[in-house]
């Protein structure tokens, strides 16, 4: 019995002695590898934010040059025709669009949208008012026939897009 007495004296402190070693040790391990995660997304974040930034600007700035007045001003040659223009118009655009496609990948899906929807309908101006001149127009025509669709959609689909990236890539500003 005084055996069982003596070891009990041994055991039961270096029992508590070790549970209590035990419930530290995890509790630090546990803490460093919550620590190590957050580090990882810390890291992964200051090398995507700047990414991420640099896709919304370049989307508004792909935004900005399809601007209907923006677009005919840039490409409006004195001898052009007006079919000649349109056509200009739109491959300008689809360069364009074409160029910024891998954007995609760094904003929502319904800022994507928006920019595609963007871009449809600034072709269908400038379809719109193409289909509406006569063969022997020029592209001063139809410069004059866009603005004036442009002017009647002041608040379109481009205007609604620009904003949209504007307020989502703020976001990430403010986060």
């Amino acid at each position: 019995m005084e055996f069982a007495l003596d070891l009990a004296k041994i055991v039961l402190p270096a029992l508590m002695v070790f549970l209590t070693a035990f419930f530290v040790l995890k509790a630090y391990l546990e803490n460093e590898q919550k620590k190590k995660i957050l580090d990882a997304k810390f890291e992964q974040k200051r090398i995507s934010l700047p990414i991420r930034l640099q896709a919304y600007e370049r989307l508004a700035l792909f935004l900005e040059r399809i601007n209907p007045e923006s677009i005919v001003i840039r490409m409006n040659q004195p001898d052009m025709t007006s079919r000649q223009l349109q056509s200009q118009l739109l491959q300008t655009i689809r360069m364009e669009f074409e160029h910024n496609l891998s954007q995609q990948v760094y904003i929502s899906n319904q800022a994507w949208d928006m920019v595609k929807n963007a871009k449809e309908d600034v072709i269908r101006l400038i379809n719109t008012a193409g289909s509406a001149m006569p063969a022997d127009a020029t592209a001063i025509d139809l410069s004059t026939a866009i603005f004036e669709e442009s002017l009647k959609m002041k608040e379109g689909v481009l205007h609604k897009a620009l904003i949209y990236l504007k307020n989502e890539g703020r976001q990430y500003l403010d986060a």
